[in-house]
C-alpha cells in the first residue's frame, strides 16, 4: 500500500511537471495549530495507570480455545482516552537544563 501510495505521488508528480508545474504537489489542508500548553492541572496525572483489556481467566482457557481478550471495555476506552488527549504536548517540552549550563554573573562594583 505504501509503495502504491509512493508510486501515485511520482505520478502526480510527473503530470504536474509535464502540464507546466514546477512538480509541488504538497499542500497545506489545514494552518498549523500551535498546541495549547495550558490543558489544566490534574493532581498525578502522569502516574494514571493504563486501562487493561479485559480478559478470560486462566481457568477458564487452559483447556479451551475460546477468545481470550476481548479489548478494552467502552466505559475504559473513554478513561484511557483521557489519559492522554493531547500527546502532541511533549513535542514542546524542552530537555532540563544542568548547572553547568548556566553562566555566572558577576557584578562590577
Amino acid at each position: 500500500v505504501i509503495q502504491a501510495i509512493a508510486s501515485g505521488r511520482d505520478a502526480a508528480i510527473s503530470v504536474d511537471r509535464y502540464l507546466g508545474g514546477d512538480g509541488d504537489i504538497s499542500e497545506v489542508l489545514a494552518p498549523v495549530e500551535k498546541a495549547d500548553g495550558n490543558i489544566g492541572m490534574i493532581e498525578g496525572f502522569a502516574y494514571q495507570k493504563r486501562e487493561e483489556p479485559d480478559k478470560l481467566s486462566a481457568d477458564k482457557r487452559k483447556n479451551s480455545f475460546c477468545e481470550m481478550d476481548f479489548g478494552i471495555s467502552a466505559d475504559n476506552i473513554c478513561k484511557e482516552a483521557g489519559r492522554c488527549l493531547q500527546c502532541d504536548l511533549r513535542l514542546n517540552i524542552e530537555a532540563p537544563r544542568l548547572w553547568g549550563d548556566y553562566e555566572s554573573v558577576q557584578e562590577e562594583v
